[in-house]
């Protein structure tokens, strides 16, 4: 099956941004050790007889009595997802503290649909380790530290390769963070080879999508700072043309907003890049078609 993609993971998860000021985010782990109640899914037939198995990979509310109160679905296949969803709005938690007053909060959970009662458990915890450490990796990127990220985020890629291997997602998201932290800290050849490794795995989703234009401006990006400029061209272009279509297709006004802010970015990147190679004309069109970039609200991004 193919991953839900990246980008459409992060327009699904700003839906529930709003709640994520107010409401208080907790580790799978430590949501794991107030679960009192877990209710297995019931596997749907069709999946059966299609001998599909897989992993769904939920956002959940939980309410100050411990009731699963809201779901937002993260990855799975779609034929998997309702059956996860309906087991765990019956799954019930021991309520969450904070100065000894029941809060709610919000956390991930994984839903395993596999043969083995053996292979669930061990997919359940791992899941929950490098949901874990993906949330402190990208936490300590958002605060600046990228030294900290480092080791956190390739702790995720090791725990991504022990999930099953449906689970392209988390791997790719791994590499793609841990290539961050390294680029922030100017270390840009370990960066593209996290890159490298993403857009490999990304590249079994298909290449004319958005994340797959992600993946190409983070290798560009790599391969501009390790100074393989010619390398580093086409897989901007290639990438530029990748939003521009994704932005056509499209009826969403958010993605159509999301593509457009990612567009700008590797126009921005691509013609910093030709500057640096004397090809200032270029970089000045280039400069010229980001400027002109509107995003939804209908004002200029400056």
């Amino acid at each position: 099956m193919k991953p839900r993609t990246a980008i459409l993971l992060a327009i699904l998860l700003l839906s529930i941004v709003a709640f994520s000021d107010t409401v208080r985010r907790v580790s799978p782990e430590e949501a794991t050790s107030h679960l009192t109640d877990r209710v297995a899914p019931v596997y749907p037939q069709m999946a059966v007889v299609a001998n599909i198995q897989g992993t769904v990979v939920l956002r959940i509310t939980i309410a100050e009595s411990g009731t699963v109160t809201g779901v937002n679905v993260v990855s799975g296949h779609p034929i998997l997802i309702q059956a996860a969803i309906d087991a765990v709005k019956k799954w019930r938690y021991k309520p969450f503290l904070v100065e000894n007053k029941p809060v709610a909060v919000q956390t991930i959970v994984t839903v395993p649909f596999l043969p083995d009662n053996a292979k669930i458990k061990k997919e359940v915890e791992t899941s929950d380790r490098y949901f874990t450490a993906m949330e402190l990796c990208q936490k300590q990127l958002d605060d600046h530290q990228p030294e900290l990220a480092e080791a956190t985020c390739k702790r995720a890629i090791a725990l991504s390769s022990e999930l099953t291997p449906n689970r392209t997602t988390e791997r790719a998201n791994a590499f793609e963070q841990t290539g961050h932290s390294l680029y922030m800290q100017s270390k840009f050849a370990e960066a593209l080879e996290d890159y490298q490794q993403e857009l490999r795995t990304k590249k079994d989703w298909g290449t004319d999508n958005a994340d797959f234009a992600a993946a190409q401006h983070h290798v560009a990006n790599g391969l501009w700072h390790t100074g393989r400029m010619a390398e580093a061209r086409p897989l901007y272009e290639k990438s530029e043309r990748t939003y521009k279509k994704a932005g056509k297709n499209t009826k969403s006004a958010l993605m159509k907003d999301e593509y457009a802010r990612q567009l700008k970015l590797v126009l921005l990147d691509h013609a910093a890049m030709l500057r640096q190679t004397g090809e200032t004309s270029n970089a000045e069109l280039l400069e010229k078609e980001a400027a002109s970039i509107v995003f939804a609200a209908g004002v200029r991004d400056k």
